[in-house]
């Protein structure tokens, strides 16, 4: 009886690589090379790294959290420093600071153990490292919520915002003209945003007469004050257009349609969706709805009392004012406007 692996090496047709088969003349996988090596770590960054490794934290905490936006807050820590000493090597504490919707920034050169006070006005995360040259080592992490609970909040159906919209969008499309509104605007309001669809007819070439629906959004919100404003300035109103999209429904006339009319139509829609909306009435809307944001904040506000932020839901448009107090500017590489770390 002939040997059925006559002729034929261990490995199968062409061996192992690509096009090979086995004894039995089923293919084989192909020969995938190894991945490359990494390159070996530097042996002074090993060094810096296990010198870290020694370092214990044993306290991270501060005496108010939640805090109360614009009061005092101190922020207390205990670090056991590495008993290794590395000539040329200068081991720093670091304290990183993260404001939710606004700056970060760090102070370093700390005390291993030691305090600083902290006026805060948004949700803030704390961490605190060791930093080598060559190695750096994140101790611990503390995250301060905000306690509302002693500001004031003025309330508004968003009907307030949307009617003054919806009158504005009926004025731009008046009986008679190239493309006229189906029915009325649809203008509501979001987390965050403020929405609109449009129902749209549009008077095309001959016989061509299409329906069209555009949607827009405009971001609506204001959490915070701007990178150069002091740390009890009134939140930024902020309100700009971010999507828009357009819809034709051409109907049974699609299949007969030449490309100068769909080209005439599209011209058309076009010129509402990008022109109309984007650059003219838009921006122009935008405009007036942080002028509304701005008229009521000036109406509604307590004397001398701080517009912390405005929480934007379909049901409510609430304004949240809190009082202020006199937080004193600290060093270290932080922005100017919070969160203030004092020496």
């Amino acid at each position: 009886m002939a040997n059925p692996t006559s002729g034929h090496s261990i490995g199968g047709h062409g061996g192992p690589g690509l096009g090979g088969t086995d004894p039995f003349g089923h293919p084989l996988p192909p020969t995938v090379d190894p991945p490359p090596l990494p390159p070996p770590l530097d042996p002074d960054t090993i060094k810096q790294y296990e010198m870290l490794q020694e370092a214990v934290l044993n306290s991270f905490a501060a005496d108010h959290s939640p805090a109360k936006p614009f009061a005092d807050n101190t922020l207390r820590w205990d670090i056991t420093m590495p008993t290794t000493v590395l000539p040329g090597v200068h081991t720093v504490v670091r304290l990183d600071v993260a404001v939710t919707d606004g700056p970060t920034g760090y102070v370093d050169e700390l005390p291993p153990v030691g305090s600083r006070p902290a006026t805060q006005r948004a949700v803030t995360a704390y961490g605190l490292s060791l930093v080598a040259p060559k190695a750096s080592r994140q101790l611990g992490s503390l995250t301060i919520d905000l306690d509302l609970s002693d500001c004031r909040t003025f309330a508004l159906n968003p009907f307030v915002m949307t009617k003054p919209v919806e009158d504005q969008l009926k004025a731009g499309f008046p009986d008679g003209g190239q493309i006229t509104l189906r029915t009325p605007p649809v203008v509501a309001v979001h987390s965050e945003a403020l929405t609109v669809d449009l129902a749209l007819h549009i008077d095309g070439p001959a016989f061509y007469n299409p329906d069209a629906t555009i949607s827009v959004a405009w971001d609506l919100s204001a959490r915070g004050p701007a990178w150069n404003d002091t740390a009890t300035a009134d939140a930024r109103v902020h309100c700009a257009i971010s999507v828009a999209s357009t819809t034709i429904d051409v109907g049974w006339a699609d299949s007969i349609l030449s490309v100068g009319v769909e080209n005439a139509v599209a011209a058309a829609v076009e010129g509402v969706s990008d022109g109309y909306l984007n650059q003219l009435v838009g921006p122009l809307i935008a405009q007036d709805i942080r002028e509304q944001v701005e008229a009521i904040v000036a109406s509604q506000r307590p004397n001398g009392w701080v517009f912390h932020h405005l929480d934007v839901t379909p049901d409510n448009l609430t304004f949240w004012f809190c009082s202020p107090t006199a937080p004193s500017p600290g060093p270290g590489h932080l922005p100017t406007n919070h969160p203030v770390l004092n020496s």
